[in-house]
């Protein structure tokens, strides 16, 4: 989706994703040649978003351009503004907010002509081709296709482009929108955070706006669940909630209308509670088949890794449910900013075997099943088991092996125990410090030693297969940080 955006903007969006990433120095030929352009370009880039983001600190030396303030905060920040200044995403979101308009209304919004505007959609839906099954119509002015693929594609939009505490749907207020989830979530005992009430709001606000216009998804009767529709429609308080919906939205809450916000949530496949899925898996071979494979995938690696699964049930509902709602949640796919994806490869570079087998089997068990199992859901899935797995990534700390470290002082020994103590009690259980006890040291005593890390405030020639840390004054601050870095940088290895 990112050439949506003008070839000029996607090459600033790549700059700034480059200096974020690595925190560290570019120089402007290296840059050049990592986004495959000339250095002039580099440099106009440069000054365009020095000057479009004045809160970013931009540090130009002889040593080339880093970003210095890399909150989090500010990667997300360069995400809206390229959304928001990009002609082809502000034309599709009208179009979204405004079908049935004149073409004529949407050249006088964006001071375009009428072939510049056929241009732009004609381009619009080529890219959009690529990846889902929509596209946008000008006579009339409407978007047609897959409406799962519609719902789907502008709801995650609608997430990567606003902020989290935005709500940028005129015609539809929240409260009637939140009112009916709290009623779904009190009739279902579905587990509710936050997040998820936030997502699904996009999810049920995004197919209000089809519904307004006269989108409807086709429902396969087999494959719905017709006993949850009545449940909820049958649930008390629902006429509250429908009288909401009639005076705010001018909308009757009546069955289809129920039946095409839940669709996803409705379908056989989801289960909305554990001990539902649990039955199921003695019923339904289909089911059995997906519980099995999990099982199976859950054993290979508790064996591998021994890890001990304390939530394996529940964990193989997660799964099977996110396998089933591909393109039917946020972050299965995204549009410009890959967060979930980006969110398993940080993960990845700390354990990037473990991650590189689940990758593989869940790849699996999604062609087994014969559902989508694109690198995306394969993300999304691994998103899942990592999050959803209790106490992941301290059972996988645990077992590795721990790094001994030296600690030495030409002051006397009191310091270097002190030191030791020091870290001993702030860094991870994952080191084994030791002072040195010999009254001779040499560098071939120290080559010979089982010691991975060395501390020490006077400098020691390099040493093969050794990581040697040289503070002067022993900087206990510093020293915490470095040494819990080195055990990370251990781990990527």
């Amino acid at each position: 989706m990112r050439d949506l955006l003008s070839k000029k903007s996607h090459r600033q969006l790549e700059l700034l994703e480059l200096l974020f990433e690595h925190k560290r120095w570019f120089h402007r030929s290296e840059l050049a040649e990592l986004l495959n352009c000339t250095e002039r370009a580099v440099k106009d880039d440069l000054s365009h978003v020095k000057s479009a983001f004045p809160d970013l600190i931009f540090h130009s030396s002889t040593n080339g351009i880093r970003i210095i303030n890399t909150d989090d905060s500010d990667i997300e920040m360069v995400y809206h503004h390229f959304f928001k200044h990009s002609t082809h995403f502000s034309i599709l979101e009208f179009i979204f907010f405004n079908e049935g308009c004149q073409a004529e209304s949407i050249c006088k919004e964006f001071y375009i002509s009428s072939s510049s505007l056929y241009r732009i959609i004609s381009q619009i839906n080529k890219v959009i081709k690529r990846q889902f099954q929509f596209e946008v119509s000008l006579t009339p002015v409407q978007i047609i296709g897959n409406e799962r693929d519609i719902r789907y594609f502008f709801a995650q939009y609608f997430s990567e482009k606003y902020y989290f505490l935005e709500w940028p749907f005129e015609n539809f207020s929240s409260e009637p929108l939140s009112q009916l989830l709290e009623l779904v979530y009190k009739e279902t005992s579905f587990p509710m955070n936050l997040s998820t009430h936030r997502m699904l709001k996009l999810l049920l606000v995004t197919n209000l706006y089809r519904i307004k216009f006269g989108h409807f998804m086709e429902v396969d009767k087999d494959s719905f669940n017709d006993q949850s529709l009545d449940f909820l429609m049958q649930a008390e308080g629902i006429e509250g909630v429908a009288q909401s919906f009639e005076s705010e939205y001018n909308i009757s809450l009546d069955e289809e209308v129920v039946c095409q916000l839940f669709v996803s949530y409705f379908q056989k496949m989801f289960f909305i509670d554990e001990s539902l899925f649990m039955k199921c898996v003695k019923k339904d071979s289909y089911v059995e088949k997906s519980y099995h494979l999990l099982s199976d995938f859950i054993d290979q690696i508790s064996v591998k890794y021994q890890i001990e699964m304390e939530n394996r049930d529940n964990l193989i509902w997660h799964l099977h449910n996110t396998a089933h709602l591909y393109r039917q949640e946020l972050f299965t796919e995204f549009i410009l900013f890959d967060q979930k994806g980006n969110t398993i490869r940080n993960f990845q570079n700390i354990f990037p075997k473990f991650v590189s087998d689940i990758k593989k089997e869940l790849s699996h068990y999604l062609e087994t099943l014969e559902v989508c199992s694109s690198s995306m859901m394969v993300n999304h899935l691994s998103y899942t088991f990592i999050t959803h797995t209790k106490h992941l990534v301290i059972n996988l700390l645990q077992n590795q092996p721990k790094l001994k470290v030296l600690v030495m002082s030409n002051f006397d020994q009191y310091h270097a125990k002190f030191v030791a103590e020091t870290l001993s009690y702030y860094c991870s259980n994952n080191f084994e410090l030791e002072v040195w006890t010999e009254l001779e040291l040499s560098k071939e005593s120290l080559e010979d030693s089982s010691y991975d890390i060395i501390i020490s405030n006077f400098i020691i020639p390099p040493i093969e297969n050794k990581r040697l840390i040289y503070s002067n004054n022993i900087n206990t601050v510093s020293l915490i940080y470095l040494l819990n870095a080195m055990m990370f940088i251990r781990l990527d290895e």
